[in-house]
């Protein structure tokens, strides 16, 4: 017998609204949210957090062109021109696309990317109905993240979110089926998307993960009894939940020796943990959680209310949909928790916890209508409001904005013209512009990017300048950027190349400049 028919007996939602209105109500969120999603399908990849976009589409490009591969080429940092980051599922996905097909690659990204989160809906549902959360309050939970700006602009971006939350919640709901029915296969069922899915984004993984520790240990809690807890199913458990966390420990340990292979790589080695896990007074800042709050409300329509009724509704809720909706409030904030600075930096990492704010959200409303019938049908349409709101106002939504405007216009013009004087083999140094590939990407030219000022000094940049010139590639001139100019880096190229006093290419607003090589005269 399922261990969820074991738990006491809860509401399977309302009888007041038949499933089919609830279908059709989920329908006509999806349907908006996709036309949504539509807008700027032909745009560049520039806009929102367009560096990690631009690193995705690049990674994808080469792909297309050399093969499948495990270690992706991003050429901004010199050579080996390799700067694997997560495993390249998506982008190997995308990449064979475009080549099989000849759909230009950014629509194969953004259309891999948009049918990953409609799929993902698939396992989230049936992680919800292990829950127990019914067919109504599933539905209505969809309804939601549907609906939510977070998943509507981010699932239409070149990006690999949403291919990891499906591989993280399949991986969810077959370990909540495993529990259920401890049966040998199912064991494969969860091995299969938790590896893929720690691989391709360990901390999208790691949200879901924690959850099914909370879940876990709250069964156990409360069914000490129960044969879950069996040795034989404490080691399916053990197994399916360990093996995809040494599988992305493993992955971490191989990226970690490519980036200490190049001079300019080794950077992320002796960074990346600060970078990902911030520091302990980001944590207790209170600019850090406003900027949590405001990136999970993340719509003029909803502002504070819902998540103030969500804590109200969680204080009068029934015993079990409070312990519910504890375990998915805690997936919430272990985002920010764990991760602090890529969650302070990166809004779009909230791709990976939204959907446990709105589940505990509903988890609590469910909780109240189960205490107090006469309440279902006003908590119900509150919720429906909410998911009106949140899709209906999503034109005066800044990612909506972005939607409408190609803001790498510029940037990608001025990259094409940079590609076409430019020899094939020549290397470009770009100042000022982060380590941002848009150019590289669009002019598909190597680059060696200067990050901080006086880098060029360094032993690091020089060693890169050294093996390139040694795999017989020129050094074809110095790409500017009005917004960080770095005089003195440029003043010291200048002489190192004997670089003209103007630019002999400059985009159409004057934001970058190139200047040409006369090393060699």
């Amino acid at each position: 017998m399922a261990l969820t028919n074991q738990l006491p007996k809860r509401r399977q939602g309302s009888d007041l609204l038949s499933p089919c209105i609830y279908a059709v109500f989920l329908a006509g969120i999806l349907g908006t949210g996709l036309y949504h999603s539509l807008h700027g399908w032909s745009f560049s990849v520039g806009g929102p957090h367009e560096f990690r976009q631009a690193q995705t589409a690049i990674a994808s490009h080469y792909i297309a062109q050399e093969g499948l591969t495990v270690a992706t080429k991003i050429p901004v940092l010199g050579p080996d021109w390799i700067i694997p980051f997560e495993f390249p599922l998506y982008q190997n996905i995308v990449g064979t696309l475009h080549r099989l097909t000849g759909i230009p690659l950014e629509p194969c990204g953004r259309a891999v990317s948009l049918l990953a989160f409609y799929l993902s809906l698939l396992p989230l549902a049936a992680l919800l109905r292990r829950l127990q959360f019914g067919r109504d309050w599933t539905l209505m939970t969809l309804a939601l993240v549907a609906s939510s700006p977070v998943y509507v602009f981010w699932s239409r971006t070149f990006l690999i979110e949403s291919t990891a939350l499906l591989l993280a919640l399949g991986f969810a709901a077959s370990v909540l089926k495993l529990i259920d029915e401890p049966q040998g296969r199912h064991v494969l069922f969860c091995l299969l998307p938790g590896v893929a899915a720690a691989l391709t984004k360990f901390t999208t993984f790691s949200i879901v993960f924690g959850f099914l520790v909370l879940w876990v240990f709250s069964l156990h809690l409360l069914h000490r009894d129960h044969r879950v807890f069996s040795p034989g199913v404490r080691t399916r458990l053990a197994l399916v939940m360990a093996v995809p966390v040494f599988a992305g420990y493993g992955w971490s340990l191989y990226v970690s020796h490519i980036w200490g292979q190049s001079p300019l790589t080794q950077v992320f080695s002796e960074t990346i943990h600060t970078w990902n896990f911030g520091t302990l007074e980001q944590r207790v800042s209170v600019q850090f959680w406003a900027q949590f709050i405001r990136y999970a409300v993340n719509t003029p329509a909803s502002s504070f209310v819902p998540w103030l009724a969500g804590f109200v509704a969680f204080a009068f809720a029934t015993f079990r949909w409070r312990v519910t909706a504890l375990c998915a409030f805690g997936a919430w904030i272990s985002g920010p928790l764990v991760w602090a600075n890529l969650f302070y930096v990166h809004d779009y990492y909230h791709y990976s916890t939204s959907l446990f704010g709105f589940m505990w959200m509903t988890a609590s409303m469910i909780g109240v209508s189960e205490r107090w019938p006469l309440l279902r049908f006003p908590v119900q349409a509150a919720v429906a409001a909410l998911c009106l709101a949140l899709i209906l106002t999503y034109r005066t939504h800044h990612y909506y904005e972005a939607t409408l405007i190609d803001r790498g216009h510029e940037k990608k013009a001025f990259a094409a013209s940079l590609g076409e004087v430019v020899p094939e083999d020549d290397v470009v140094i770009i100042l000022g512009d982060d380590w941002n590939p848009m150019i590289s990407y669009y002019s598909m030219r190597k680059s060696i990017m200067i990050r901080w000022d006086d880098e060029t000094q360094g032993d690091a940049f020089n060693e890169a300048l050294r093996l390139s010139l040694d795999e017989g590639r020129e050094i074809a001139g110095v790409v500017t950027t009005a917004y960080r100019p770095m005089p003195g880096d440029f003043d010291r190229l200048s002489r190192q190349l004997n670089l003209p006093e103007t630019p002999t290419a400059a985009s159409a607003e004057n934001t970058f400049q190139f200047y040409p090589s006369r090393a060699t005269e």
